[in-house]
């Protein structure tokens, strides 16, 4: 096609320079000749923009695809297939610096990207290319050399969760699988003998920051051989200090000062206090019970109510501002209480565990 129009110009060209016909054959060849010309740049450029991406990414032209896939989105904003499309090219192309360049910070700032174009309900197809992908970035912040100890921690608690949300999102993702196992079976001794120093020097010093340090450790240390019997009974020692504790790096850090049993209710003597930065509207609605079986209690506000300190109502907490009172659970028996949990935002639980 591309060699006949060529041709076809040169014709036309030869004709209209050789004719003698006249002011109007040659207005009319001019018109003719400026069309065909019109007809191949709209011809180059009115391709399919979502098969040029297509091409593009599988050529490892991450940007170019980039382009045509958002050109494409101009034409169908609400294409679930189109956003698919866009966040994957950005998560490549994250990967791709990262291969050449060992640039942790460009693949995570890529694949922050991508998952911003993320549509609500991805295609299974989609599921399994952000599974490996979650996966990669995963390893590349395992075999990435940290700075210093707090880079150190970072790096590791990012190759723990995204190996672990690579599993979620595929369960046959037997490399995230594999290497989530392996991670944690070289890891556990270490992070236990963490939790137990964090302890061991809480108690000695009287430190709270240090209990909670030595939660999470051991936390962690649990999760990485849930068969360590002594891990765990470690694990419910420190949580009967944590429980109390609260911990200032949460929005609105709470704790529970003491708790009973008292008939078919539980009575917690509860804390919290706004480290958000902002006024916040607390409601007791939203603090809830959660048992060994994930089943969730609210509060009981009549059984509340009787109380003193009871606290039934929404609240203005100012910034800073302190919040104690009593809030009564009505619950089926002396359930097994796993953890009480505060939800501050959609998607955001504040948790204290039980021992």
């Amino acid at each position: 096609m591309f060699y006949f129009t060529i041709f076809f110009l040169i014709f036309i060209r030869f004709f209209y320079t050789q004719t003698t016909k006249g002011s109007t054959m040659r207005s009319f060849l001019t018109v003719l000749f400026s069309l065909i010309l019109a007809g191949m740049f709209l011809y180059q450029c009115g391709g399919d923009p979502i098969a040029d991406g297509d091409k593009a990414l599988a050529e490892g032209k991450y940007g170019q695809a980039i382009t045509y896939y958002l050109e494409a989105k101009k034409a169908q904003p609400d294409n679930p297939l189109i956003s698919e499309k866009i966040a994957r090219a950005y998560m490549e192309r994250g990967l791709s610096f990262f291969q050449k360049r060992k640039n942790i910070n460009a693949f995570r700032k890529n694949f922050d990207t991508g998952m911003d174009n993320m549509p609500d309900n991805p295609s299974p197809a989609f599921v399994k290319e952000y599974s490996r992908l979650l996966y990669e970035l995963a390893m590349a912040y395992h075999n990435t050399k940290a700075e210093n100890k707090i880079q150190e921690e970072q790096y590791f608690n990012e190759t723990l969760d995204n190996l672990e949300e690579a599993v979620y999102q595929d369960e046959t993702n037997e490399a995230a699988k594999t290497s989530l196992a392996e991670i944690k079976k070289a890891n556990f001794q270490q992070m236990f003998d963490k939790g137990m120093t964090y302890f061991k020097q809480a108690k000695r010093e009287r430190n709270l920051d240090l209990y909670l340090a030595a939660e999470r450790s051991l936390q962690k240390a649990v999760s990485f051989n849930e068969e360590s019997l002594d891990a765990k009974k470690q694990l419910k020692a420190v949580r009967k200090k944590t429980l109390s504790i609260v911990n200032m790096e949460e929005m609105i850090p709470f704790a529970v000062a003491d708790y009973s049993y008292k008939g078919k209710f539980v009575l917690i003597a509860f804390t919290a206090i706004n480290n958000s930065g902002d006024p916040h509207d607390f409601d007791p609605m939203k603090v809830k019970l959660v048992d060994k079986n994930n089943n969730e209690y609210v509060i009981d506000k009549k059984q509340t109510a009787k109380y003193d300190d009871g606290v039934t109502k929404t609240s203005m907490l100012a910034i800073q501002k302190r919040l104690d009172g009593t809030l009564a659970f009505a619950v089926p028996g002396k359930i097994k209480i796993d953890y009480i949990k505060y939800e501050f935002a959609e998607d955001a639980n504040i948790i204290k565990y039980f021992p």
